[in-house]
């Protein structure tokens, strides 16, 4: 086993700590449009309806990205981690937020949290207000796949799968089309046990097992594509994180 994959096992998942006073860091509780949802991914703070509605106050925090349940940014004084802002919308009181049902599963979950393919989380923070709750994670900052290069990418595929599905990913004509590759195999060896033939870490099968199974119960779609997973870099190579794996509730 590597030093890094030893280190890792040393980590321990964060208290859930609640609250029920609002925060002021990056939403405003009391703005009627804070709850709205944002089924598009238009950013700019000035279009109606825009949902996840970020206060300006620190121009060092900087968002990177908005999704249906959540949103993310990052902070120059932590180059290191993200916080991800993660809640229910109101109208949408059926639905579970995967991220929050993956979230929490770990929390509960010694042997998940261990598991080099899942996010680290640094602190996460419940909290109710006036019937909605949300939760802030500050968590480790990941790297997107399109942003690897080929030597890294290749290194992640060598690791995973057998010669044969790493040459095929990597002979795809462009860089796109091997992101896209890697990351639909991935997605489909997760959902499904007999897709795991060509799968030779056994770090891979124990959390596709334990996603597979998360899901089941508690009726998420698992939802990987190249954009719910990222990488981590170390000083042993790139490693693949299965950073947002589930979509929403049937």
């Amino acid at each position: 086993m590597r030093l890094f994959e030893l280190l890792i096992k040393e980590y321990e998942f964060p208290d859930i700590k609640s609250s029920e006073t609002k925060s002021q860091d990056y939403y405003d509780y009391d703005d009627p449009d804070a709850f709205l949802t944002n089924r598009g991914n238009n950013n700019d703070a000035d279009t109606p309806n825009l949902g996840h509605k970020r206060i300006k106050k620190d121009p060092k925090v900087q968002s990177l990205g908005t999704g249906y349940f959540s949103s993310v940014y990052s902070h120059e004084d932590t180059p290191h981690d993200v916080v991800k802002f993660s809640r229910h919308g109101i109208e949408d009181d059926n639905e579970t937020d995967g991220f929050q049902a993956f979230m929490l599963a770990l929390a509960f979950n010694k042997d998940a949290q261990s598991n080099i393919y899942f996010p680290k989380f640094r602190s996460i923070r419940k909290i109710e207000h006036k019937g909605n709750t949300s939760f802030i994670a500050r968590m480790e900052k990941l790297v997107r796949l399109m942003d690897l290069n080929i030597d890294e990418l290749e290194a992640v595929c060598t690791r995973m799968f057998t010669e044969e599905r790493a040459d095929l990913i990597m002979s795809q004509e462009t860089h796109y089309d091997r992101v896209r590759s890697l990351s639909r195999t991935v997605g489909e060896a997760v959902k499904h046990q007999y897709k795991r033939e060509d799968i030779i870490d056994e770090e891979f099968i124990k959390a596709a097992r334990w996603l597979q199974d998360l899901a089941k119960r508690r009726k998420i779609d698992i939802d990987l594509h190249f954009e719910n997973m990222m990488i981590r870099r170390t000083p042993y190579g790139p490693q693949l994180v299965l950073s947002d794996p589930l979509g929403l509730s049937d």
